[in-house]
């Protein structure tokens, strides 16, 4: 099970990965992305106009 892993990155990254599925966050001078994963939820949580955290949720049914 691999887990969300935001890295800083560039532009012309961003443009490489066309056709992928990524998430990417521009925030207070920062640009990170990540790889979404293959199934669970994405939050992302604010403050001041910023963002503070990116959590990962995974539901496992029984």
């Amino acid at each position: 099970m691999t887990r969300l892993e935001l890295k800083s990155t560039t532009i012309k990254e961003i443009e490489e990965m066309q056709g992928k599925n990524m998430l990417v966050i521009i925030s207070n001078g920062q640009i990170k992305m990540a790889e979404l994963p293959k199934f669970g939820i994405v939050e992302i949580i604010c403050h001041d106009e910023k963002v503070t955290f990116v959590e990962e949720k995974r539901k496992i049914k029984f």
